[in-house]
Parts: C-alpha cells; structure tokens; sequence
C-alpha cells in the first residue's frame, strides 16, 4: 500500500530568507531569542522580545503563538512560536519515549492543530529540540517529523497540508537532518512516501546590516462592551497598551456625521472639528501622541476586530498636526477566525506584472469606461517610454458582447494570471445576506459576480483595486459580526488570500472615481512608490483640488500593509 505522499524541503541558509505562509520556531521558558528566534526578532523589528516582555509569549510546552509579519521584513506571513517548556525539559531522555505524550510529539500536533484552525497548509520551521536544547539533531528531527505526520494522519484527513520545509543555516547538521529523516520514515512504517529536496536559501545580510525596508507601527483596536482597548506594537521593546470607554450614542452621532459628509459632502465645513471630537473621544491620548511620532516615518497598520471595521478611521484628525489619518500611510488589517493569510504566487509565469482592468462590464457607466481605458493607455505608455514590465489586458461590456459575462469574467479571474486586479463599475451591497454582495455586471436583468464566488481563488491577485461604489462598505454605523465582514466584497478578497485590498467605502461618482485612479496610479507606477504612498499623496491632492467640498479622498479603504510595493 502506497504511502500518504509528503514533499519535505531540507533548506540551507536563514530562516529569515524562505519564501512561505508561516515560520515556525521553538521558544524554551524563560530563555532570551537566540539564534534563529533572535534573527527572525530582529526581522521582525523587536517583535518576538515585546511580546516576552509583556508575557503573550509564555514559553509553556505545546503553546502556540502568532505573530503577523507584516510588522517587519520577513517573505512569510506569519511567525509561529511554539513553547517548548522549562529548558531542561528536553535532555537526551526526553527523545526515547516511544508514545504520544513525548514532548516533541505534543510540540507537533499542536502545532498542527494550530496551522490548520488558521488555514496555513505550508510552513518552514527550524529542527525543533535540536541546538540549544540539547538533543543530537537527527534524534530531534526524527521525533519530530514523526509528532508532525503522526498529527497530519489524525488531524488533517483531506490532505491540506502536503509539504513543509526544515531550515538549517549550519551546513555541517544538514546530514544529520537527512539521517533523522531516513529514521523517521522507518519509524513511520509506510504510512508516509517522503519526497526529500534539498534547496538553498538566499543568502541574509551579516549581523548589523542595515535592512532597507519600510518600518511599520501596528495598532491594534478590540472592543469589549462600552471600552475600547488599544495596544501599539514597533521597534520598542515593550508595547504601548491604553483603553477608552465610549457611549454608543455619542459615538452613533458623530459617526453619522462623518458617514453624512463621505456620502454627500455634508457638513464639509465643520468636518475637522467634528474629526477631531471623534478621535479624541475614540482615542486616548497616549495613543493618539505615539501614532503622531511614528506617522511621518512609517506605515501604520490598524489591526481591528471586524466589529470595528465600520468606523471611518481615515477621518479622523489630529488636531494638533492638522492632518486626517488617512493623509498618513495607512492600512487596515482586520482580525477574526479566520486567516486573511498570503497565498503563494505562481513560479512559472513570465517575469513583471500583468494586469487585469474591468471597466463598465454592466454597460452604463462611461467614466468608468473612460477610466480603464486611460489606465490602460497610461500603463502601455510606461511599458514604451520606461521599459517597465507590465501586461496590460482591458476588459468592457463592449469587449464582451454577445458572451455570457458573468462566466468570462470569473473564468478571466480563477486562471490566476493576474496580479493586478483593477475594478471600475457598479458594486452591489446586499444587506440582507451580505455574502451575496459582489460586482453588479448587469443592471436590467440584474447579474452580480457574488463575493462567495471570489473566496475561492486558487491563485488570487496580489493587489484589488475595486474602484466602485461600496466596494469598502460595511454597514451604516453599525457593528458588523465576523461573518457579515467575511462575506462582504472586500472580506471575500480577502479571504481569497489577496495581499491588498483597495475600496471605496460609499457610492462616489464616476468621474472622481476616475480623477482618484489616474493620481493613484501615478504614485504607484510612475513614480514607484509604496502603496500606502501612493494613496496618500492621492488623497492629499484632492484635498488641496477640491478642498473639502469633494469627500472621494476619504472614502477608499486599503486592507494590506501600506508599506508594500509592486
């Protein structure tokens, strides 16, 4: 009987460098990050010695911890810190216990019990048990490659998980790894065909390089009951942690003014003061000063439980700076069960970026129509005059024609091509059931693209960019449950594994619309900037066209890191 197929990449080089959904590491109680805990810290900006420091990471065995890496440089999404218990825990005793209850076996299905709750089906770990913990490596590798497939066999019947990487920097442990591996698919009796490759990672920078990327600020909002709690997580070794209490109807009002002004451009006269009034009672002042320190120099992540999700934060303003956050370099991340996680890019595509532009698929909006066709033109021109890897694809009502819409386009979409999807159109917002939400491509007869039809793309854009009305949008004012937020169009992305979700909030007009991508896309590709610089400077020269008359520079969302670039 042939055994379970298992694809097991034996990586040379740091851990830091291997391109995956998550790295896994081992942490032992009490004990400072060394190592590769102390590379993948330092990549992380301090992370991993915050989250010590304020004790999240606790270190008891079988503990399973999360850290998103968008806090630093990492190509992975996610750091797992796997407690590893008191460090005399693991002793070369520890490795002869033949049953489940060893520890490193415990360590495994944990660990994989985790992986799977959170949706991760590949992962990079190092050989944990092995090194400072005292155990010979190939014994650590054995038991625990054998607590991982033992896992897989009880945990993961459907198979999700197919591969994993072990990532050794030493190159002198690289056949003990093999060795241990060779024991483990003995110990394993065939339940398990191992597919061993061996590869080697890019090499890292030496100790104390400098490492030229984009420092990020994370800002993280729950809400419990009438309290808002914030915690802020950089460089700094301990985090910043302060709450709020709130009054749902102050709050309520206050909220309808600014979503008043998004919709129409109410109130466009008052709107700072009423800005201001709302992000001073939303937001203490600790966090306030330390979101005004950090903003010119780095991107900032709100990372917010969806509940929260419906709150214009871009509208608020400092009143000391006289700026609105979303002047800054802002993005949103958005908490819950579920992992809004990267999904891997296809490796045998040819080299740049292709781009997909849908424009006017329903047939009666010409700005919009006018909008892809400038996009697409300024984007040939880049190609002719700089050189720049684009390919560029346009896709209209009138470019379909007679063709059944609804599956040319998602057929255009699940082919995964693409790693820019832009969107000029109708977006359709179903309050009842906002998982039937999506892209209205036909107004009479109404037909809709359905957000649930989007969440399972098998190789999903790395950047949405929905251009249309409520493409962004939550609901008026109130607190959305998690799955109303995961069935909406922009969770849909999300959830699909797009790494950036840009949207508009309300229903703008066509033609601003258009003004906003034409300046948008000028930051991004012409003049190379980071997303979230793009969008502020966009932002930022509709303010100084239109004033405040004009609320299209508030209304788009980004869900992503702001730091990212294409």
């Amino acid at each position: 009987m042939q055994g379970r197929p298992l694809i097991i990449r034996v990586a040379e080089g740091s851990i830091t460098k291997v391109k995956t959904l998550a790295i896994v590491l081992g942490h032992c109680q009490g004990m400072a990050p060394d190592g590769a805990e102390r590379a993948v810290d330092v990549a992380l900006e301090g992370a991993v010695s915050a989250f010590l420091e304020d004790r999240s990471i606790r270190g008891d065995l079988g503990d399973f911890f999360a850290i998103p890496a968008l806090l630093g440089s990492l190509p992975a999404e996610t750091v797992i810190i796997m407690g590893m218990g008191p460090p005399d825990l693991f002793t070369k005793e520890a490795v002869t216990e033949k049953d489940s209850s060893s520890f490193l076996y415990q360590i495994a299905h944990r660990l994989i019990k985790g992986l799977l709750a959170t949706d991760i089906i590949q992962f990079a770990t190092v050989p944990i048990g092995a090194g400072g913990a005292g155990l010979p490596v190939h014994s650590a590798v054995k038991e625990y490659v054998v607590g991982i497939c033992r896992a897989l066999l009880v945990l993961d019947r459907d198979r999700r998980i197919n591969e994993f990487t072990i990532v050794e920097v030493d190159s002198t442990k690289l056949h003990h790894i093999r060795t241990g591996l060779e024991e483990a698919s003995l110990e394993l009796q065939g339940q398990f065909d191992f597919d061993v490759r061996s590869i080697r990672l890019p090499e890292a920078p030496p100790p104390g390089a400098a490492i030229p990327v984009q420092k990020t600020t994370l800002l993280v909002a729950r809400r419990k009951d009438r309290e808002l709690t914030y915690s802020v997580y950089n460089e700094r070794p301990i985090q910043l942690m302060k709450a709020a209490e709130i009054d749902d109807d102050s709050l309520r009002q206050l909220m309808g003014e600014l979503l008043a002004y998004l919709k129409t451009g109410e109130g466009a006269e008052s709107l700072r003061g009423t800005a201001q009034t709302f992000y001073e009672m939303m937001v203490p002042p600790e966090i306030r000063q330390m979101v005004r320190q950090n903003a010119e120099r780095e991107a900032i992540i709100l990372n917010l439980e969806s509940t929260l999700a419906s709150i214009p934060w871009e509208l608020c303003h400092d009143r000391q700076e006289g700026i609105f956050l979303g002047e800054f370099l802002l993005g949103r991340q958005i908490m819950g069960e579920e992992t809004y996680r990267l999904s891997p890019r296809a490796t045998d595509k040819r080299p740049g970026l292709d781009v997909l532009i849908l424009a006017n698929l329903s047939g009666d909006l010409p700005n919009a129509e006018k909008e892809g066709k400038e996009l697409k033109d300024y984007l040939e021109n880049l190609v002719h005059h700089r050189g720049s890897a684009l390919c560029v694809k346009l896709v209209t009502a009138a470019e379909l024609g007679n063709k059944q819409k609804k599956s040319e386009i998602l057929k255009l979409v699940y082919q995964g091509t693409y790693e820019v999807l832009h969107y000029c159109g109708h977006a359709y917002y179903d309050r009842i059931d906002p998982y039937k939400s999506g892209w209205m491509i036909s107004v009479e007869p109404l037909e809709v693209i359905r957000a649930y039809e989007l969440c399972n793309l098998p190789q999903p854009p790395a950047f949405v960019f929905a251009n249309a009305c409520e493409s962004a949008f939550m609901e008026d004012g109130q607190r959305l449950t998690e799955q109303e937020f995961a069935h909406s169009l922009a969770g849909a992305f999300i959830r699909a594994g797009v790494d950036l979700y840009l949207g508009s909030l309300v229903e703008i007009s066509d033609a601003s619309a258009r003004e906003f991508a034409s300046y948008f896309y000028d930051g991004l590709f012409g003049k190379g900037n980071s997303i979230g610089m793009a969008l502020s400077q966009a932002r930022r020269r509709l303010i100084q066209e239109h004033e405040l008359r004009d609320p299209t520079w508030a209304n788009y969302v980004l869900y992503g890191s702001p730091a990212s670039r294409l």
